[in-house]
């Protein structure tokens, strides 16, 4: 035998050795469903990898490939094998024309595909369930009771309650929430409530994030590491005070609607805190036991997926939803309002509503339907919650109102803000300590207009029952 034989010999089998398949993911056409007499759903099957699934469309009209879209929706997680969108205020008429692009990320690659036709015919394999049988909006009387009002003339403090701790898991802010101290931090003005974050080295002195020592009076937490804690190597502390206030003993409902008028913190990585949480743990510590969004925007001018740009992640972007599960398997459904072209969430007041219903969700602003969400024939989480259907989402939850600042699960790994990398990744341990090094990119945001735009303005809330 040759040597150059020999040689190719031995290649070909080290070759054969090292060598991996590769998969690459393949997009595929989504099923679309019309429901009567109103609805629309849309999804694709589940896949290895698969984090994101985007779609939007308008009905007989053009959308540009950038464009969000009269029906959009974004899902972060896969329900009974499928990721699933929908809409139950669309009405489609036969031979109606759904323009529309997807999105999908997985295993870290963008896959689009835009330009998409689809033509409605009801004699093509569709589904026929009636949107009354899905859209939790048919179950809420006209004549609801009103079962809570504030207006916020003064704080009244047997209802408001602070919640005073620096939180760990589920989601690691980067804030202290702190208790009356700091009069900043929570005020009432013209029948407003003013919640505004501020920096703790402003307070307690330069360096005091890396080398001092921070214990809470009055800590509501049962978790020592959130009242008492020392800065020790990458282990810092909050280096942003904040509040949360909540109805937690006070008030707290089952089933109804939620109105919030409000006006939205701007600043990098800083969102708004407007949730509906349990009352008990019924069904485990967390999530869950779920988390309802009543609102939520990200306080970033300009925050985009680094590999595709059209991904908006930032203040023209509104989403509400629900959070379910068991860290790490923390499962988000979202429906979002992306203002692509038009005015930023947090520049001026809005009216954010939820119904809530045994059977979900639905969510608008101003008026406007955004979507819906709601339990798949497996449940929120399938397997969880003992054959429970409506489960947690069947308990009493509470209101909570706050400002929050970074954590590990708002703002996604692999964006970018004004061009900059997100200075943190939500795994990494020292994620803390590369946002406060990273401040003279962010914190200029936070001093426009002496600060103030960095506060979350509540004008008011109520609550009915069906």
């Amino acid at each position: 035998m040759s040597v150059d034989c020999a040689m190719f010999r031995l290649i070909l089998a080290l070759a054969c050795v090292f060598a991996r398949p590769v998969f690459t993911y393949v997009l595929p056409d989504p099923t679309i469903q019309v429901f009567s007499p109103r609805g629309l759903r849309v999804s694709i099957p589940d896949a290895p990898g698969l984090r994101i699934f985007g779609f939007h469309a308008n009905v007989n009209k053009a959308i540009r490939p950038t464009e969000n879209g009269d029906i959009s929706g974004n899902v972060y997680s896969a329900q009974n094998g499928r990721w699933t969108i929908e809409d139950l205020t669309v009405k489609i008429q036969t031979g109606g024309v759904l323009n529309y692009w997807i999105y999908v990320q997985a295993d870290g690659a963008s896959y689009k595909k835009i330009d998409q036709t689809w033509t409605y015919s009801p004699f093509v394999s569709q589904e026929s369930t009636s949107n009354a049988e899905l859209g939790v909006e048919n179950e809420i009387s006209a004549g609801g009771q009103l079962l809570f009002e504030d207006d916020f003339d003064t704080l009244n403090e047997s209802l408001w309650a602070r919640e005073i701790k620096m939180p760990l898991s589920p989601d690691y802010e980067f804030s202290v929430y702190h208790n009356e101290n700091h009069q900043m931090l929570v005020r009432n003005v013209r029948g407003q409530l003013l919640l505004r974050p501020i920096i703790l080295e402003d307070s307690y002195g330069e360096n005091a994030t890396a080398y001092g020592r921070l214990r809470l009076n009055g800590c509501t937490s049962n978790n020592d590491l959130e009242c008492t804690r020392r800065a020790l190597s990458y282990s810092i502390l909050p280096p942003i005070i904040s509040a949360r206030l909540t109805t937690k003993n006070s008030f707290a409902f089952r089933y109804g609607k939620i109105e919030v008028r409000a006006k939205f913190p701007h600043g990098d990585w800083l969102y708004p805190e407007m949730w509906l949480e349990p009352k008990y743990s019924t069904y485990g510590q967390h999530y869950m036991s779920g988390r309802v969004l009543l609102g939520q925007t990200r306080g970033n001018d300009y925050l985009v997926d680094a590999s595709d740009p059209s991904m908006i992640y930032d203040n023209r972007r509104l989403d509400f939803g629900v959070r379910v599960g068991a860290s790490p398997h923390i499962q988000e459904k979202l429906v979002s309002k992306i203002n692509a072209f038009g005015p930023r969430w947090s520049q001026d007041f809005h009216v954010f509503t939820t119904l809530w219903g045994n059977n979900g969700f639905t969510f608008s602003v101003d008026g406007e339907k955004v979507g819906y969400v709601r339990p798949g024939p497996m449940g929120w989480v399938p397997g969880a919650y003992q054959g429970k259907n409506t489960a947690p989402f069947d308990q009493e939850f509470y209101i909570t109102l706050g400002v929050g600042t970074g954590g590990v699960r708002v703002f996604p790994d692999g964006t970018k803000s004004e061009e900059r990398p997100k200075p943190w990744s939500n795994m990494d341990p020292k994620s803390m300590l590369r946002f406060w090094n990273a401040r003279e990119q962010w914190l200029p945001s936070w001093r426009r207009n002496n600060g103030e735009k960095t506060t979350f303005v509540i004008d008011y809330i109520r609550v009915w029952s069906f």
